[in-house]
Formats: structure tokens, C-alpha cells, sequence
């Protein structure tokens, strides 16, 4: 797990500010925290020990962010923490989890399933950058188990992101 998360990291600071000079909010579902903390050892080991790791309570994932009383979670936390220059989003594979069965493998169900957790996401990163555009932002959701391929796209560039 810490080599994805430096990989993350590393991707992170290729087309970001300068990493001594970040701060970092992880949001999302039940995972988040976890991973907000093996991303402070992560950036200690290499070091990057100065670099602040904001963790917010969980909340849910995609769909449960994409409601006014989520909007409103995360525009107090970016109040909360002005100085924030990078958002880690670990947000969508409870969706995933809770929501799919076999039956659905290679469904128009299953299709639908990802284009609303893509939908819901989308949702969050306008609300996010709406109020800061001048915010980084990793979106990760997990690894998901999928013997075949959808066809289902980012509806916009990494780049954007």
C-alpha cells in the first residue's frame, strides 16, 4: 500500500506546487482516514515530515458529498484549513462495494453504477473548485475487481484535475 500511495504522492508533486510548500486534505468514505494516515508516514519516510496531512471526519463517499449537507462539510473545511494546497479524495469504492453483485458483471447495471459514482464525483470536484480553484486534486477510488473492460471515460482531462 505505501508504494501506491508514494506512487500517488510522486504523481502529485510531477504537475503540483512544490511539495515542502503543500498541505494536504484527504476526504472522503471510511477509507480515507486510513490512508491519510500511511500518507504522513509515506511523506515522513521520504522526506517530507514538514508537510501538514489534513484529515477530515468521514463522511461518505460520492453521493453522499453531493448534497447541500456535503457541500456544506466541504466548504467548512476548507474554511477550517485556508492553507490547504492539495485535496487527496479517496471517495467511491463504498459505492462500488455496496452497491454491485456477479449479477451485474458486464450489465448495463453495472455501466450505470460507474457512470454515477463518476457523476457524483464530478459534482464534489466543481463544488471543491468552485470555491478553490487554485487547488491539486487526486481523486483515487480504489481498485476495483472487473473482468472486463466498460466503456467509461474521466468527463475531463487529468490534466483539469
Amino acid at each position: 500500500m505505501k508504494s501506491r500511495l508514494l506512487l500517488a504522492l510522486l504523481g502529485m508533486s510531477v504537475f503540483l506546487a512544490p511539495l515542502h510548500a503543500a498541505e494536504i486534505l484527504v476526504i472522503g468514505d471510511s477509507w480515507a482516514g486510513p490512508i491519510g494516515g500511511q500518507l504522513r508516514i509515506v511523506l515522513n519516510e521520504n522526506g517530507y515530515a514538514d508537510v501538514p496531512v489534513r484529515i477530515t471526519p468521514y463522511w461518505g463517499g460520492p453521493r453522499n458529498f453531493d448534497s447541500p449537507e456535503g457541500f456544506a462539510a466541504l466548504s467548512g473545511w476548507l474554511e477550517h484549513w485556508p492553507d490547504v494546497t492539495h485535496v487527496y479524495m479517496m471517495m467511491g469504492q463504498n459505492n462500488w462495494l455496496c452497491c454491485r453483485d456477479t449479477s451485474m458483471i458486464g450489465s448495463q447495471a453495472e455501466t450505470d453504477l460507474f457512470a454515477s459514482i463518476i457523476t457524483h464525483t464530478d459534482a464534489v470536484l466543481d463544488h471543491i473548485l468552485s470555491i478553490r480553484p487554485d487547488l491539486h486534486i487526486v481523486w483515487t477510488a480504489g481498485e476495483y475487481f472487473r473482468p472486463h473492460r466498460l466503456p467509461l471515460q474521466p468527463t475531463r482531462p487529468v490534466t483539469e484535475l
